[in-house]
């Protein structure tokens, strides 16, 4: 992005939500500071959330209509959770009339170990049986940037990679063995544990909006990557 869209995005108040795990990631950054409310609610976001932001905004000396736009965790993840999420987004958005920037949740957990990461990152979260939620992503001037379309798919089959520096984050990451020898790489550091972070879907955000990628509230959707499941049988 230019100067000017660099100075513009520092002086941005940008709400970010992520409910896609039981941990309700929220943040509010206003002129380039960022305060942290995120909690470890369960899947009980819906009764938390709103008075959590409200409490951030207040917290912060501002109000709801100071906001300049909404980021939030598209997901994959719980569908109860991403529901509940993209419900509060797409409310807050449509009735202050704010551009949203959807962030994938798996590049924010990349996101977390961008900084000084040379290498490539393969997220793997778990999905159910031995599926995986599989993603990889490069590391351009700081920002996890994703190098093909996430999906979920059986650990032994995820897509072959290039061997390089590898960095594999995520707990999909149990099935090192079955990942590695289809990616046909050897990761050089595996971190297993490890919660979202509202600073990282801040940085994965304001990418997208300097991108100009955001969308309008009811463009604010989960994305659940199920159905590229429930099409394969049908494919074969």
């Amino acid at each position: 992005p230019q100067l000017g869209a660099c100075l513009e995005l520092l002086t941005m108040k940008l709400l970010a939500i992520d409910t896609s795990t039981d941990v309700a990631v929220l943040g509010l950054e206003v002129d380039g500071e960022l305060l942290d409310g995120s909690m470890r609610s369960g899947r009980s976001h819906s009764r938390e959330l709103l008075g959590a932001i409200e409490g951030l905004v207040a917290k912060a000396g501002i109000r709801l209509g100071d906001l300049d736009a909404i980021v939030y965790g598209k997901g994959p993840g719980s569908f109860t959770g991403l529901r509940i999420g993209v419900g509060v987004v797409q409310g807050l958005a449509y009735g202050l009339q704010l551009p949203v920037a959807p962030v994938s949740s798996m590049a924010c957990r990349a996101q977390g170990f961008a900084a000084g990461q040379l290498g490539a990152i393969a997220v793997a979260l778990q999905a159910r049986l031995s599926e995986v939620y599989f993603g990889t992503y490069r590391v351009e001037k700081g920002i996890a940037i994703t190098n093909q379309d996430e999906q979920v798919v059986e650990a032994g089959e995820v897509p072959a990679c290039t061997a390089g520096d590898w960095l594999g984050v995520g707990d999909g990451w149990v099935h090192r063995e079955q990942l590695e020898q289809a990616m046909g790489a050897s990761m050089t550091k595996v971190v297993l544990e490890g919660d979202l972070a509202a600073k990282d879907l801040v940085v994965q955000g304001k990418h997208i909006i300097a991108s100009g990628k955001t969308v309008s509230a009811m463009e604010a959707l989960p994305e659940y990557l199920r159905e590229e499941v429930a099409t394969k049988p049908a494919q074969r």
